[in-house]
Parts: C-alpha cells; sequence; structure tokens
C-alpha cells in the first residue's frame, strides 16, 4: 500500500507539473515585432515587465550568445553560480592575483548582466590594478581604457543606470587627467581614434570628454532615472571638468583667448 501511494502522488505531481508549466509559458511569452501583415505581440506578463524595466535585450542583435547561454546552462541557478564566483573573486582580489580577478569578473558580467556592481569594480579592477602590472605608459593606457570600454559595454545592459553613465566621465576625467602618467595619457587619448570616431581634434581633451559623460548622466536624472548619490556631489563633477581644463590649458603653456574662454 506504501509503494502504490508513493507512486501515486509521483503521479499526481507529474498531472501537477502541465498546468503550471502551460502558466509559466504564458507569463514568459516571449512578444513580437510588428510588421506589414501583423500588429506584433506584447508578450507573456514577465516579459512586458522585463522590457518595462529595461532588463532585455530587445532586438536579435542585442544578443550577447555568451551571456545567453551561460543563463541556459546554470538551469535557474545563477544565484548559486553567482555566489562561487563572487568567492573566487575575492579570494583573487585578497593574493592580488588581478588577471585571475578580471576573468572571473568577465564571467560574473555574463551571469549577472544587471548587477551594476560587477560592471564598476571591473573597470576599476582593470584601469588601477591591472595597468599598473605594466612598465610601458603606452600599455597603461590600453588597460586603463579596456576597463572604460568595459563600463560602457555594462551601460548597453542598463541603459537606465545613471552612476554608470557617470562612472565613465569620473575614470575619463581622473584616471587620465590625473594620474602620474598625465601628460603622456592626455596625449594618447587625444589620438585615440577608436574611441573618439569623429569627435573634433579640439573637442578630444580628457576633461572636456569626461564633463560630457557627466552631462549625459545628469541629464539622465533629469528625465526621471534614479541615482542614490546625493545631488549636489553628482552634479558638481561637470563644473570641475571645465575648471581643470581650463587650468590645464594655462600649465600646457595656452594662454590668450583661447585660455579665457576656457574659464567661462
Amino acid at each position: 500500500m506504501g509503494a502504490q501511494g508513493s507512486f501515486l502522488r509521483k503521479v499526481i505531481y507529474l498531472v501537477a507539473m502541465v498546468p503550471l508549466l502551460g502558466v509559466l509559458f504564458w507569463l514568459g511569452q516571449p512578444g513580437a515585432p510588428p510588421s506589414e501583415s501583423q500588429p506584433g505581440a506584447a508578450g507573456g506578463v514577465l516579459t512586458q515587465m522585463r522590457q518595462r524595466e529595461g532588463l532585455t535585450q530587445t532586438h536579435i542583435g542585442e544578443l550577447d550568445p555568451a551571456s545567453e547561454t551561460i543563463k541556459l546552462a546554470t538551469l535557474g541557478l545563477r544565484g548559486v553560480a553567482a555566489m562561487i564566483l563572487w568567492e573566487k573573486a575575492n579570494d583573487h582580489k585578497m593574493r592580488k592575483n588581478w588577471f585571475k580577478l578580471s576573468a572571473t569578473l568577465e564571467q560574473l558580467a555574463k551571469v549577472q548582466p544587471h548587477f551594476i556592481s560587477v560592471w564598476r569594480f571591473q573597470c576599476w579592477n582593470l584601469s588601477y590594478n591591472c595597468s599598473v602590472e605594466f612598465d610601458d605608459y603606452r600599455d597603461r593606457y590600453r588597460w586603463v581604457m579596456k576597463g572604460i570600454e568595459h563600463l560602457k559595454k555594462g551601460i548597453t545592459y542598463n541603459r537606465h543606470e545613471p552612476i554608470l553613465v557617470w562612472d565613465v566621465g569620473w575614470f575619463i576625467s581622473q584616471k587620465i587627467g590625473k594620474s602620474d602618467e598625465h601628460k603622456q595619457f592626455r596625449r594618447l587619448f587625444r589620438e585615440d581614434d577608436d574611441f573618439h570616431g569623429a569627435r573634433p581634434l579640439p573637442l578630444r581633451d580628457s576633461w572636456l570628454v569626461g564633463k560630457e559623460w557627466f552631462r549625459e548622466s545628469e541629464a539622465m536624472v533629469d528625465r526621471g532615472d534614479k541615482v542614490k548619490s546625493g545631488p549636489l556631489l553628482f552634479r558638481s563633477h561637470a563644473p570641475l571638468c571645465q575648471m581643470y581644463y581650463a587650468d590645464t590649458l594655462e600649465k600646457e603653456g595656452t594662454f590668450g583667448e583661447v585660455a579665457h574662454r576656457a574659464w567661462k
């Protein structure tokens, strides 16, 4: 009787799972973009929530195959995987093994792409910890820019996090403008066509570019995005960048009307 009861319970559980799977499919049903013949579909409740909160990549071209594969491979155990990776990251940090820490944080970013601390920590690690392992200032500059590019990648996953945009401005202005190698870094930054694209040469100053990112983060807050930092501190860095820009021009030997306009 006991064996029959156990078997019956298993059958009941399996039967009960069928409608639950149907409910899950209905809640997580993916949306469909509109076309010429069809108006499109909003998708399930969970899909709509992810789109509303910016937790999904809307277009196929924005998907990160590696990140999506890891999400599927963990079979719902992303929390456990993240905990293990954080333990490894802390261990590498304690041992000052910066390159293994970098690799672990890359994995964490794919497991938890919407956890902004991963992106901020990795940018700091690449720009400060890894860069100092090299003697040549050109190699150091490359690692600083790797950190900044990594942070910019995090913004694509977290489009409503002004602090990440603010951080880009901070790393560009502070790390490039104030480091021991700031003269070499500022020159390399001005010559970095890969980063600047079509930006005119006079506007490629690290302080001006940092100011642009600070202003963009302020605009995001003005549009309704939230930030935990106090408004006075958060909005103080853009005008400081302008002041440092004007001061740096004079220190580098630029005077006259150009320097005068920079103080305005």
